[in-house]
């Protein structure tokens, strides 16, 4: 929990470094606060009310931003930029997104970023 708090609190923060542990304890608390968000969307019939999970969609919506800064934060960490997030997602026969990210050029210790 002490890490997606850190991931909420720091939302702007585009610089700097995020460890793997803190990437995935707050991609696992996301998800579950999605979970229980879609599931009140269907237990309380907003979904059939309005034709969308007005809940899901807040979390969503309010998850948005520091899941990017922190995307961007954990490329840091493995020595990509944070520009790939930016990039056009393609089919991924021609080259799409997956392998631009695996494929990226790694900088070296002297030249990472953060």
């Amino acid at each position: 929990m002490t890490y997606y708090l850190q991931a909420m609190r720091g939302f702007s923060d585009f610089r700097g470094r995020a460890r793997r542990a803190e990437y995935w304890m707050f991609a696992l608390v996301y998800l579950g606060i999605y979970l229980v968000a879609g599931t009140l969307d269907v237990v309380l019939g907003t979904t059939q009310l309005l034709g969308a999970p007005v809940l899901a969609t807040v979390v969503a919506l309010v998850h948005l931003v520091p899941a990017i800064a922190l995307l961007v934060r954990r490329l840091h960490d493995t020595g990509r930029s944070g520009v790939v997030v930016l990039h056009r997602p393609r089919p991924a026969g021609r080259g799409g997104a997956a392998d631009r990210v695996a494929g990226g050029r790694r900088r070296a210790p002297s030249e990472r970023l953060g």
